[in-house]
């Protein structure tokens, strides 16, 4: 009986020691260009996007929150509010990889207010 609770003990802190969970919800806000716009993403979880640096950012509808490796974005679609679920393929103070149906997106970070790239 105790070599069974030993190696119900063992296996459980294994797998644990091997997950490396990092908490990607602080590290995520911020001003990013995209290959087609700027994403902002603020810390109330709201987000925005901006066609160019000068361009009024569009929150509208927008909610965005992190669970494990996932961006869980909500935005205005053809019929009213869409969800959509991105995997963090890597996420560093300058660059960030999202990865959705295969296909996978680099962002770089610019500054708080979309004006020069960091």
């Amino acid at each position: 009986m105790r070599a069974l609770c030993f190696w119900r003990i063992l296996a459980t802190v294994s797998v644990t020691a091997g997950e490396v969970t990092r908490d990607y919800s602080h590290a995520i806000v911020g001003c990013w260009l995209g290959s087609r716009k700027f994403e902002i993403y603020h810390a109330d979880g709201t987000w925005g996007v901006k066609r160019t640096e000068d361009a009024p950012e569009d929150v509208s509808g927008r909610r965005w929150h992190v669970r494990g490796n996932k961006l869980i974005i909500t935005q205005p679609g053809d019929h009213g509010l869409e969800t959509a679920v991105l995997t963090i393929i890597s996420l560093t103070d300058h660059k960030m990889v999202l990865e959705v149906s295969g296909y996978k997106e680099e962002l770089t970070r610019y500054s708080a207010d979309c004006q020069n790239e960091t």
